[in-house]
This record gives C-alpha cells, sequence and structure tokens, in this order.
C-alpha cells in the first residue's frame, strides 16, 4: 500500500476543507515518544500506562497548550510533521500541501485553526492507538488482581 492508498480524513475547520493522511510509522512514532518524553516519566506500572493513553487521547487539546504543558520544539515538530500529510482545499479542488514553509504561512493570524487542524491530525494517526493501550492497561489490571487473589492471605 503506497502513500496514495492510505485513507484520508476531511474536516471542515475555518470554513476550509483539510485533508489529512495517517503520518508514518516511523514518524508516528517520532511524535508519541517527544510528546510522551514531555508529559511525563516512564510507564512502568498499570497506572502510568492508562495515564499514557489519555494523554495520547488528549494530546494536544487547547488546555494542554494554554496550561503550558506544551515544549515548543515540540509543538513544532508536531506541526511540521502533521503539515507533511496534509492539505487543504483553497478553492473548490485546488488543494495546496501544507509542507514546508506553506503551513507556516497559511496559519499566520489563524492560530484557533491551527489548533483545529491539530487535533484532526492527531486523531486520525493516533485514535485507533488509545483504545488499543487500554485494552491492555485494563488486562495487566486484571492479570495483577487475579495474581493478587491468588496468593495466600499474610
Amino acid at each position: 500500500m503506497g502513500a496514495l492508498d492510505l485513507t484520508e480524513e476531511s474536516r471542515v475547520i475555518g470554513g476550509l476543507v483539510y485533508r489529512v493522511q495517517p503520518l508514518t510509522t516511523r514518524k508516528s512514532l517520532q511524535v508519541m515518544t517527544r510528546v510522551l518524553k514531555m508529559a511525563g516519566p516512564g510507564f512502568g506500572d498499570v497506572a502510568a500506562l492508562e495515564d499514557a493513553a489519555d494523554k495520547m487521547g488528549a494530546l494536544l487539546g487547547a488546555a494542554s497548550v494554554l496550561s503550558g504543558e506544551l515544549d515548543e520544539g515540540v509543538l513544532l515538530f508536531l506541526c511540521e510533521s502533521f503539515a507533511e500529510v496534509s492539505r487543504v482545499e483553497i478553492a473548490p479542488g485546488k488543494l495546496l500541501s501544507l509542507g514546508g514553509a506553506q503551513f507556516d504561512e497559511h496559519f499566520r493570524g489563524k492560530l484557533p485553526d491551527l489548533f483545529d487542524w491539530l487535533k484532526v491530525a492527531i486523531e486520525v494517526t493516533y485514535g485507533p492507538l488509545v483504545p488499543w493501550v487500554k485494552a491492555i492497561a485494563a488486562k495487566a489490571a486484571a492479570d495483577a488482581l487475579a495474581k493478587a487473589a491468588a496468593l495466600p492471605a499474610a
């Protein structure tokens, strides 16, 4: 399956239609790793794994941006990464890639649109990951409870 075969999601933001494909595997792992490193410590237990899923699910809500949880370098890396797999319909049938310098000019003075687009781009790539991670965390929690129940009472 090539890039042209990928599922593309379209959303209207600020009156324009944005088309977004998932990040490549390598880039999606790079983005996820940077965000999780910024968001908190290692994920060595079930509670931390559930927290990671929650953080990936709400990866870039306006609250985390405005509360100062994001690092400038990470935010720019996210925008540049997702811009490479995003296009905007600037006129009927005329698509413009957001890659390269175009992303910076396109969103000039339109920060709310930028964050709405970024949220969509994140959902396209990571939407399926959140339920998967939560299922793993739930199984780990159930296994831990079963193991604890099997131990003799002290």
